[in-house]
């Protein structure tokens, strides 16, 4: 019984240095909160240590997840409007944030960067008709009748400002090789 016991332990151990960043990334994500979240996660191995939960022969990294996941929801479903409206409310400014997390957020800010480029490009270097227009349709979401009968125009006046405005825009921030 204690050679199979510490076999067990060591499977369930290298399951959890195995699983256990992912899993609590999940539960942090859903519950807000990384204290919540780490007693969830810590939980399920727990339950797997003590034998009230028993894995599938084939368990893959998806069953973790999927395993904090649904044990993370449960959670919320047993809280009371009152702590679900703490916990969205204390996201915590010095949780850590993982490589992933840091890479993701780093390809955030370079999009926003470029966006921001962009819409310099439009606030400085189109005409101030073409300006109107692209902002009126991209931003305001207004069709082609719409804004012609706002800057009384014609639709095909509409459709020839868009055209140079994203031909500009494309020159600008997308030039072909050359090459």
């Amino acid at each position: 019984l204690g050679v199979n016991t510490g076999k067990v332990m060591e499977k369930i151990e290298q399951l959890f240095r195995q699983h256990y960043s992912k899993m609590f990334l999940v539960s942090r994500m859903l519950l807000g909160d990384e204290e919540t979240a780490r007693d969830v996660v810590s939980d399920i191995f727990a339950a797997l240590l003590n034998g009230t939960l028993t894995l599938p022969p084939q368990c893959s990294e998806g069953y973790f997840v999927v395993l904090a996941r649904n044990r993370s929801l449960n959670h919320l479903r047993k809280m009371t409007t009152q702590e679900k409206l703490k916990a969205s409310l204390s996201l915590d400014a010095s949780i850590e944030i993982s490589h992933a997390e840091d890479k993701i957020v780093g390809e955030i800010d370079h999009e926003m960067s470029k966006l921001d480029q962009i819409l310099s490009f439009i606030d400085c270097e189109l005409t101030p008709q073409t300006r109107k227009v692209v902002n009126m349709h991209y931003r305001q979401k207004l069709t082609y009748r719409e804004i012609s009968e706002q800057l009384n125009i014609s639709e095909a006046a509409v459709y020839k400002h868009l055209a140079q405005g994203i031909k500009r825009i494309k020159e600008q921030f997308n030039p072909k090789n050359n090459g």
